[in-house]
């Protein structure tokens, strides 16, 4: 989808991810008008630049996700590009040692390929949540978006 295009972006959108009104992160997209090729950058307190917080392009066959991590006191807020059955390398202190989060079918976080549900760990594929925000002081998250549901 993205060789050789000569990519025209244009602004998609973006989703803010807040807890008690407190904004952590925003995670902000552009799609090429030719092709459809989505980027995606971070803008938060770490980040000075739109474009310090790029991440790298997608390979093919893969969708932008967003992993968000309830353990612990903040919140952990990550982009990821993937496919199903695919597996997340995420290291957090709720999860068994050496066990990963997996991608399912039905595009659901599950510990290892045949495990169960990933508990306190949710998974939202970006172009549904885009122009929108997610509010993490709920379990699970409320997610809030503008963008119409398939």
């Amino acid at each position: 989808m993205s060789s050789g295009c000569g990519h025209e972006y244009i602004y998609q959108g973006a989703v803010n991810f807040f807890k008690n009104k407190e904004l952590l992160l925003v995670i902000e997209s552009w799609v090429c008008r030719r092709c459809g090729f989505v980027k995606l950058g971070k803008r938060g307190p770490d980040f000075l630049s739109s474009t310090e917080g790029l991440y790298p392009p997608p390979e093919e066959g893969k969708r932008w996700y967003v992993l968000v991590c309830m353990v612990g006191d903040e919140p952990f807020i990550e982009a990821y590009q993937l496919k199903v059955g695919d597996v997340i390398r995420h290291e957090c202190p709720a999860l068994p040692e050496k066990t990963s989060l997996v991608l399912g079918d039905d595009e659901s976080l599950r510990l290892g390929v045949d495990g169960p549900p990933a508990g306190r760990h949710f998974i939202y594929r970006y172009e549904d949540i885009v122009k929108g925000y997610v509010e993490l002081a709920k379990t699970p998250p409320e997610v809030v978006t503008l963008t119409s549901r398939r």
